[in-house]
């Protein structure tokens, strides 16, 4: 999973914003996947962030897993995280 944005950071004001969420990628080697979410807080914000969300389905009956990334920006650094397998 995978996402692109275009941030702006303001160190003077201390705030962030997302101007643009673009290139979702997902790929499946086994089971499959449906989107559940995907976005970005709007306007300029202190502490701001994109997401991308989806609920993997293993082969089988294996189980139904939801995984995540995220992209975080503030005035200072922009970073990402993702959920755990």
């Amino acid at each position: 999973m995978a996402f692109k944005v275009d941030v702006r950071r303001d160190t003077t004001r201390r705030k962030a914003i997302i101007d643009r969420q673009y290139g979702k990628e997902l790929r499946v080697l086994i089971g499959s996947a449906t989107e559940d979410t995907y976005g970005f807080v709007e306007g300029w914000q202190t502490a701001t962030n994109a997401w991308y969300a989806v609920y993997y389905k293993a082969p089988g009956d294996l189980g139904t897993k939801r995984f995540w990334v995220k992209t975080h920006a503030n005035a200072d650094k922009i970073w990402g995280e993702a959920s755990k397998l």
